[in-house]
């Protein structure tokens, strides 16, 4: 009984990420962009494949490290296929989603480490970080169907003929050089693009700083560097935070927002050392979450309210 028990678990964990945090950075800044925007199909078949696509970056690097590989290659392969897919289907809905390709490049060393057992590296966590806070600015694009470039050299396919003289809405990347567009920071929701790529900013200081934080308390909470690395990060992250919200990129529910999020970096840390050294049990990871679910949900507000 128990053998067939522990088998369940085992195969479970096969299809289930333990990152439970993988989570909130792919479908907060998601819903971040699609609240700010739009739903567009394209958006729904983005995050399926967003979803599906943190499956099987977890089930390959379960797999690179099993003794016995042959059950992962059915959760490897069926994730595999519904991102593909996924991400085709989102492609034929709205065409438009191929000038975001480039992004996928950010992929190419976190795969790369995983292959060599190095996927928790820093390296490899802030770029897979990256690619989920992109899904803000590409879900946003993706909900006002931004005009691009009429490129005559270029198939309909990558030029797919929206209306440049559309009002209120500006192109992601260029502004140059298109016809008659609006400014890229005017925009009916939150200042537009401008807004966009500071709430992008966000999500990235953000959802990064959690990796050393999240080290400083259990991988590494042994370890006095981690802390070390998290209260500088955090503190250079607020500099960045303050400067965006006194140039009125940002709004002012950040400033408590980060406070707590600059406080916690400083102080929990230490309190677990703390716990440590008076040999008592150290912080639970449940608590831990329960509190970056509730900062998560704190930027989102911010950011859309």
């Amino acid at each position: 009984m128990s053998q067939n028990v522990t088998k369940t678990k085992k195969n479970k964990n096969h299809w289930v990420p333990n990152e439970h945090g993988a989570w909130a950075m792919i479908i907060t800044p998601w819903l971040t962009g699609l609240t700010l925007s739009h739903w567009t199909l394209a958006q729904g078949w983005l995050l399926l494949a967003s979803l599906s696509g943190l499956g099987a970056y977890h089930t390959l690097t379960v797999y690179v490290r099993s003794r016995n590989p042959q059950p992962i290659k059915q959760p490897l392969g069926t994730y595999t296929t519904i991102t593909i897919l996924g991400l085709l289907a989102a492609a034929i809905t709205q065409p438009a989603l191929i000038w975001w390709t480039p992004i996928a490049l950010l992929l190419v060393v976190p795969i790369q480490q995983a292959l060599i057992k190095k996927d928790r590296d820093l390296p490899a966590r802030t770029l897979i970080t990256l690619t989920a806070v992109m899904l803000l600015p590409i879900t946003y694009d993706l909900g006002w169907q931004t005009p691009r470039p009429q490129n005559p050299n270029l198939p309909q396919l990558l030029a797919p003929g929206l209306n440049p003289n559309q009002p209120n809405i500006g192109w992601a990347l260029n502004p140059q050089g298109i016809p008659n567009p609006t400014p890229l920071w005017h925009h009916p929701t939150q200042g537009g693009w401008k807004y966009i790529w500071i709430l992008t900013i966000i999500y990235a200081l953000y959802f990064i700083g959690t990796t050393p934080y999240v080290k400083s308390l259990i991988r590494g909470r042994r370890n006095p560097a981690w802390r070390t690395t998290t209260t500088g990060y955090h503190l250079g992250a607020g500099v960045i935070i303050i400067g965006t919200i006194t140039s009125g990129w940002a709004s002012l529910t950040m400033i408590p927002l980060w406070t707590i999020i600059i406080l916690r970096a400083i102080t929990i840390p230490q309190l677990n050392q703390k716990r440590i050294n008076q040999k008592k049990k150290p912080i639970r990871p449940a608590p831990i979450g329960i509190l970056e679910i509730i900062l998560t949900i704190g930027i989102y507000l911010g950011a859309t309210l």
